[in-house]
């Protein structure tokens, strides 16, 4: 409905613009002699554009520290690579290994091994596809502002 109002709108302004002569003495008054107003300086650059399209992808490197129930707190490194398919879904893979500390069961007994160093090795992969909620910037309240809320579901092995 709005857009006939304005349709409306436009077309009498056009006539109304015809009958009076609006815009017509400018027009035949123009003078090939005189110079223009700005002359355009441009000075053109060569520009080399990568053959990826990097706005769809993301690496990334992780650091920190990962609690393992009764093994302690170990650091962990991971890395992560994202896949954006359009504005809203994205493919996200990530990994991540740390080493496992003793149980307090083994911290207490003195000598008991319950695992080897092997097994302490602690490894998880991720895959994930997710939806862009709200893209760009989001607000919650009026005291806080999110850039970016997604939403993702995966899968998760332990090795």
């Amino acid at each position: 409905m709005e857009s006939r109002f304005v349709l409306l709108l436009l077309a009498q302004a056009a006539v109304l613009a015809g009958l009076t002569g609006c815009g017509r003495n400018h027009l035949e008054k123009t003078d090939a002699s005189q110079p223009p107003v700005i002359e355009p300086d441009v000075a053109r650059r060569d520009v080399k554009v990568a053959n990826i399209d990097s706005e769809n992808f993301e690496v990334g490197f992780s650091a920190g520290e990962l609690s393992i129930e009764d093994f302690g707190v170990n650091t962990v490194t991971g890395l992560r690579f994202a896949y954006h398919i359009s504005e809203s879904f994205f493919l996200e893979g990530s990994g991540g290994r740390t080493t496992a500390g003793k149980t307090s069961f083994e911290t207490l007994s003195g000598s008991a091994e319950l695992l080897t160093d092997s097994q302490r090795e602690y490894t998880y992969y991720d895959v994930s596809f997710g939806y862009n909620i709200l893209p760009g910037e989001g607000f919650v309240g009026k005291n806080h502002a999110w850039n970016n809320i997604e939403l993702g579901v995966g899968l998760t092995f332990f090795f």
